[in-house]
């Protein structure tokens, strides 16, 4: 019986693009991310998925107006392991809370909103087996979001970018999910649907054969509902 692979397999390849390093696979992301927000479509979106507490499928589609939209990112607001968020929130005493000084996501972008404000988007990636939240994460996220946009009235919500093979993470993000009321502050994207969206997208890097990629995304069609839809 053949193995289902999951982009897990791909990440820990002996033979793989750089395995298992977060720095490689968040820079990738950035620039499909970039590369949907330049590009002339309106499927500007990422979709997003949460977690069941039965299965399999072990996942479901958000609500389609939960999903990342990246419509107006530019390379400007968008930042790669950023040395922490202090700063960020310019005039907010968030920047003078110790309690929030150790959260460092992986990706961290803005969109400028009509307003004048923008909408902050905080992206935690995980590629490995046993990959998972430190504890201060899985709780100072939650009241990090919460606090701005409740407090501040500050439009951000956190997104856990990992793969159907990362265990761990998904009764982290179980756990996660459960926190937020409101799906458009959380969600989970799954690399084997950003794998498989990037070469719909025609998204393209020489020496990168994204097509090479697409048997590592087979797991979701039995772990995702919906999955081909």
């Amino acid at each position: 019986m053949m193995k289902v692979l999951n982009a897990t397999y791909l990440f820990e390849k002996d033979d793989g693009p750089l395995p298992s390093s977060e720095s490689f696979w968040s820079t990738l992301f950035s620039m499909y991310l970039l590369h949907l927000s330049a590009t002339d479509t309106t499927n500007k979106i990422v979709t997003t998925w949460f977690c069941k507490d039965e299965g399999p499928p072990w996942f479901e589609r958000t609500p389609d107006d939960a999903w990342l939209n990246v419509d107006g990112l530019t390379s400007n607001n968008i930042a790669v392991e950023p040395n922490g968020l202090v700063g960020l929130w310019k005039n907010s005493k968030i920047n003078s809370d110790p309690y929030f000084t150790g959260i460092n996501p992986d990706i961290v972008f803005r969109i400028p909103l009509k307003n004048g404000g923008f909408r902050y988007t905080l992206i935690e990636n995980k590629v490995k087996t046993d990959a998972d939240l430190n504890s201060n994460q899985k709780s100072s996220y939650p009241d990090l979001i919460k606090r701005l946009r409740k407090e501040e009235g500050i439009e951000c919500s956190l997104f856990l970018l990992q793969s159907l093979g990362a265990d761990k993470m998904f009764k982290s993000s179980l756990m996660l999910q459960n926190e937020f009321l409101h799906g458009n502050q959380f969600g989970i994207i799954l690399w084997e649907d950003v794998i498989r969206c990037m070469k719909r997208d025609s998204f393209f890097i020489k020496g990168i054969d994204f097509a090479e990629w697409i048997p590592y995304t087979e797991a979701g069609k039995n772990d995702c509902s919906d999955w081909n839809r």
